[in-house]
């Protein structure tokens, strides 16, 4: 995902944004070819340029209302983009002296620590992605339904998960995104105001901003408008939260969203002028940019932008807000196959054109350039040298080939991107700067040396794909391993496939998590089991 905040005052509610009658054309033409790029459910896009917004629909939202629906009238579910209302109703927490940035756990839930560096953790830590949690609570996955993962979680399991949580270090970390420490706030705001997340967000953010159809559940009129989920070419069901609401539970409309942006737009000047500093901060480094209170600064296209994206199980939203040229993005998808962050930048006017040949570069040098390269612990570029080429993979990513179009300055070849390198005084390489859909995300080398890598082609991983028996440690489970071109992914039972890498023989590692799958054969050498290891077990698993 990528949940709630309030508003100042009503005396300075702002007033309905502008919208055009009709869609423009080329926004129009946008919206249906992303949508049936997706190939099931709807797109709807949305721009504010000249000081009016306009709106339009691709595909089909597959909503129950029988009535005709405005584009700006389809509900989608928000994703992570509901971490800036938390954001923001912090802020309006400390304007009211409910909170302080800096008060800690301890002090605001009634959990007994067993680790103090964990009670020690700030709401300004929690709100900017640097409180060391990690992403998500180790129980969360327990008794859950994998189709709406978050229903389950409550206060009770949230509470039993922190009073035994452990950090390796103090906080603060470095900036590493935590839907758990976004949800945690939440609660603490629930507590602090004695009324639930979903109630903060409407009685200081959508009723003062004029935003009636943003809300966690919605009634029935509103439920008739809201898009059927997709993953992929399946239905996909419809999230609910408990506890960790405040990191991605509201459903919401295009022009809403609208009428959210208009007020991040209006910063001091409009309806968020009590509160708006402390929101904005910032307050700690952040991937490609700055954060403040649960939303990234950034640079798109060059211009300074307010960004945040989020996606649940079959939704994708992405806005992004640009106050020196009052121009807003705003796309929301109701499937969770879309790429808003490369489709928006297609509308960008300074997109870089793709560069498939490259010049030549001697081998020697390319070593110069190989190793790890470090945004955040959850976030990593390696690059590997192949035979007299270099390859680059982001976390949870492929390894693709990148080629040198002049002296530290590499395109990729398949994507739409390229790589900067920059170096210090004695020469060597230091840091990388990724320059992609519009954005410069600096991100800078480490010690660490490359792992090796092999490289089979399709042929090679053809005889390790197939389904292994899980259900021995997760009832009716199985691991699904499939070979995409020439990259392999792996699949447990309820959670999404995911690349997994080449090692040595027989054995692929994920770099998203520390855990391998190592490939067992029989005397006559084919692949009959696999063995996963994680946290130092050792699960295997038989070849269907």
């Amino acid at each position: 995902m990528r949940t709630s905040h309030r508003l100042a005052a009503p005396l300075f509610a702002l007033a309905l944004c502008q919208t055009a009658a009709a869609a423009d054309t080329e926004l129009a033409e946008h919206a249906t070819a992303w949508a049936n790029a997706q190939g099931n459910g709807a797109v709807v896009l949305a721009e504010k340029r000249d000081g009016a917004w306009q709106f339009a629909l691709g595909g089909d939202p597959h909503i129950a209302s029988t009535a005709p629906v405005a584009p700006e009238a389809v509900e989608f579910e928000i994703g992570s983009i509901s971490k800036v209302f938390t954001g923001l109703l912090l802020a309006h927490a400390v304007h009211e002296g409910k909170l302080a940035l800096g008060d800690t756990l301890a002090q605001r839930l009634p959990v007994e620590f067993d680790d103090g560096d964990v009670g020690a953790i700030t709401l300004q830590q929690l709100a900017t992605h640097t409180s060391c949690l990690p992403r998500l609570p180790s129980n969360l996955f327990v008794d859950a339904d994998q189709a709406d993962p978050y229903a389950h979680y409550d206060d009770t399991r949230l509470f039993a998960y922190l009073a035994s949580a452990t950090i390796d270090t103090p906080a603060p970390c470095a900036s590493a995104y935590s839907n758990l420490g976004i949800g945690v706030l939440g609660v603490v705001l629930e507590r602090a105001y004695g009324t639930s997340w979903a109630a903060l967000v409407s009685e200081k953010i959508a009723t003062p901003l004029g935003m009636p159809d943003t809300a966690q559940t919605l009634d029935s009129e509103r439920t008739a408008r809201l898009a059927q989920g997709w993953d992929g070419t399946s239905k996909a069901p419809h999230w609910t939260f408990a506890s960790l609401a405040g990191a991605g539970a509201l459903r919401s409309t295009a022009a809403d969203m609208a009428r959210f942006a208009d007020a991040l737009l209006a910063g001091a000047d409009g309806p968020l002028r009590p509160v708006w500093a402390s929101f904005v901060g910032p307050y700690a480094d952040a991937p490609g940019g700055k954060s403040g209170l649960a939303i990234v600064h950034t640079r798109i296209g060059g211009e300074p932008a307010l960004w945040h994206n989020g996606g649940t199980g079959g939704f994708r939203s992405d806005l992004r807000v640009f106050p020196d040229s009052d121009r807003a993005l705003l796309l929301l998808a109701s499937n969770a196959k879309a790429d808003p962050d490369a489709w928006l930048a297609s509308l960008a006017e300074d997109t870089l054109a793709p560069v498939a040949e490259g010049i030549a570069i001697p081998t020697e040098s390319l070593d110069d350039y190989t190793g790890v390269y470090t945004l955040s612990p959850d976030a990593r570029l390696t690059i590997v040298r192949v035979d007299d080429g270099l390859r680059a993979r982001l976390t949870g990513q492929t390894f693709l080939p990148i080629v040198a179009r002049s002296a530290d300055e590499f395109v990729y070849t398949d994507v739409d991107a390229r790589l900067g390198f920059e170096r210090d005084a004695a020469g060597k390489v230091v840091a990388v700067t990724l320059h992609q859909n519009g954005r410069d995300t600096r991100i800078a080398r480490t010690d660490a040396t490359a792992p090796t890598f092999l490289f089979p082609g399709a042929e090679a991983l053809a005889e390790y794909v197939g389904d292994y028996d899980f259900g021995a440690f997760q009832p009716g489970a199985s691991i699904a391993v499939r070979a995409v071109g020439d990259v392999l992914t792996a699949q447990l039972t309820g959670q999404a496939p995911l690349p997994v890498h080449n090692t040595a023989p027989d054995r692929f590692e994920w770099d998203v998590v520390p855990a391998a799958l190592v490939f067992e054969r029989d005397a006559g050498g084919r692949i009959v089991a696999v063995v996963l290891e994680q946290n130092g077990a050792r699960m295997r698993s038989p070849r269907k």
